[in-house]
């Protein structure tokens, strides 16, 4: 790395993503400030290698099945509570850890995937004639 990039990373180490002070004193908002003043070829470049980077880390971690994705939404046409158990109770909070499983229905109702047959071969309601 050249010495404007050097001096763009001012050899600070960030603790957190909030703005908090960093080893050298300086703030991520000033780390990422010094950054916008890099070249835009130079910031193409910190940019590429840093994904690269967390690219190769989360296959590493997938790999090694460790990997979290973290919190996702349930994407379903129908979502059901089939059982709902504590499995965990904190001795000192009393805090409860809950294992909830659920019946995720992803599919398409029978009704509307014969409706859409139909529709595609161009029949009316009427001529679709119930099953088939």
């Amino acid at each position: 790395m050249d010495e404007a990039a050097g001096a763009a990373m001012g050899g600070d180490e960030s603790t957190a993503a909030t703005g908090a002070k960093a080893k050298g004193g300086a703030t991520v908002k000033q780390f990422l400030t010094r950054l916008l003043g890099l070249r835009v070829e130079l910031q193409q470049l910190v940019f590429a290698t840093f994904q690269a980077t967390l690219d190769a880390l989360i296959a590493s971690a997938i790999k090694e099945g460790k990997y979290d994705a973290g919190v996702g939404d349930i994407v379903a046409t129908s979502i059901g509570k089939t059982s709902d158990e504590v499995v965990w109770t904190d001795p000192v909070s009393r805090s409860v850890t809950r294992l909830i499983m659920l019946e995720v229905d992803r599919g398409v109702a029978w009704e509307d995937a014969l409706g859409k047959y139909h529709v595609m071969r161009g029949e009316k309601p009427s001529q679709a004639g119930g099953e088939g």
